[in-house]
């Protein structure tokens, strides 16, 4: 599913899981000066609240392409579990 500026506006993107950062860069040398920033997620595409109180959530994998990135800032915030890393590559 591509989504446009429009849409992703509209689209909440609260709780979602990150699986990976990746920078897409291009080689100034030969005038590509291409960057992006591409984020690999669960997206929760729906809530689902039981009576009891419990939610649960309806995910689809997901991935955010971020064109033309300039003055990237990156803040991560664990709360206080830390990180969780399944795997290091």
């Amino acid at each position: 599913m591509a989504i446009g500026p429009q849409t992703a506006d509209e689209t909440s993107w609260h709780d979602n899981l990150v699986h990976a950062l990746l920078f897409h860069v291009g080689d100034a040398s030969t005038g590509d000066w291409r960057s992006e920033l591409v984020l690999d997620i669960d997206h929760i595409v729906e809530w689902i609240c039981g009576t009891d109180g419990d939610a649960r959530f309806r995910v689809a994998p997901a991935t955010l392409t971020f064109h033309d990135v300039t003055d990237l800032r990156v803040n991560f915030d664990f709360g206080g579990s830390g990180p969780l890393i399944e795997r290091a590559q």
